[in-house]
């Protein structure tokens, strides 16, 4: 799987997660599965901590959201092809470089499949539900600060403000 994401605070960001599946359904396509999934992310070290001005070296997300899963080639057996999921686990993510722009992501979640699209009442059914465990690599690119995670602020200076205005006066 790959997924592609961005942070837009310390604490909240988006993602949006591909996944496909080998060998899981006895199909004789290639690829037997694929899962789409828009999460949405919440750091928990940095909203219960502060954001220290850059990433600790541990940190704790949670992580939901909700999706499409496409089955390919099914045996008899199987009769749903398209259905909607929903996502719910945590990222317990280390932090490493000099910058803090490469991460190790340990990702556990259970994911709950639908009963299927085709018919007009879609819903969850727990006894399409499913614990995974993913392990992954994440590397941060460069913002337009130069660094690949947030930069605080400078601090508010009254006195450098109030000489920017006496010059525009």
């Amino acid at each position: 799987g790959a997924e592609i994401g961005r942070y837009l605070t310390p604490v909240f960001g988006l993602g949006l997660e591909d996944r496909v599946a080998f060998n899981t359904t006895g199909a004789k396509t290639l690829v037997d599965q694929n899962h789409l999934a828009l999460l949405s992310k919440f750091n928990l070290s940095n909203l219960f901590g502060a954001y220290p001005g850059e990433p600790r070296l541990f940190e704790v997300v949670a992580v939901a959201g909700l999706g499409w899963a496409h089955s390919f080639g099914l045996p008899e057996k199987i009769e749903i092809t398209n259905a909607m999921t929903a996502k719910a686990g945590a990222e317990f993510n280390f932090n490493l470089g000099d910058d803090k722009q490469y991460q190790i992501n340990l990702k556990p979640a259970f994911v709950w499949g639908g009963t299927g699209l085709e018919n007009n009442h879609a819903r969850l059914a727990k006894k399409n539900a499913a614990f995974e465990f993913n392990v992954g690599f994440t590397y941060k690119f460069g913002n337009s600060y130069g660094s690949a995670n947030f930069v605080p602020a400078k601090p508010y200076d009254a006195a450098e403000i109030a000489r920017l205005n006496g010059q525009i006066n």
